[in-house]
């Protein structure tokens, strides 16, 4: 299978730019906001929380052992692909010496999802990516955790509050 073919059947077609479904806007929301940011899709309405702690993502040799500091308190995450180990986990647990991009804040949804449910990762990252927020995704069984570096915390929650995305404590 090419890649945009299994994009398509594993995201939807509104994550290879098809047309979008019609979409359920909340006529009432962000009344007050000059208008949906750029690449807002708001026809996905979700949950989502900030997960406490700062975070880093660290590169490892791929073939080397998956060190103890990864493991611990907090959202962790351990990937292992053919041309490396990549560790997200408390930025204060990275050893000195250790590649990593250190500084960012951890945005979860509120799940869980059905497995075939299309869009989701997309209404998250369209309104960030569209207006300048880099982010790191990682998907688990039941939610998606959003990384984005701290500096860009608020205008990230902007973004997603007019995007039709709900905050909670």
């Amino acid at each position: 299978m090419r890649m945009p073919e299994a994009v398509a059947k594993i995201h939807g077609p509104r994550w290879c730019g098809n047309q979008a479904q019609e979409s359920n806007k909340n006529p009432g929301f962000c009344e007050k906001r000059s208008g949906k940011p750029q690449g807002a899709d708001m026809s996905i309405s979700l949950k989502l929380r900030f997960v406490a702690g700062r975070y880093a993502i660290a590169r490892l040799a791929p073939d080397g052992p998956i060190p103890g500091w990864a493991s611990g308190p907090g959202f962790s995450a351990i990937i292992r692909a053919d041309d490396e180990l990549t560790i997200v986990c408390h930025e204060n647990r990275v050893p000195e010496g250790v590649e990593a991009e250190h500084g960012w804040a951890c945005l979860r949804t509120i799940g869980p999802f059905d497995f075939q449910a299309t869009g989701i990762v997309h209404s998250l990252i369209g309104p960030l990516s569209s207006n300048g927020i880099g982010v790191f995704v990682v998907c688990t069984f039941d939610g998606e955790h959003v990384l984005i570096a701290d500096r860009d915390r608020d205008k990230a929650c902007d973004l997603l509050a007019a995007a039709g995305h709900t905050f909670i404590d």
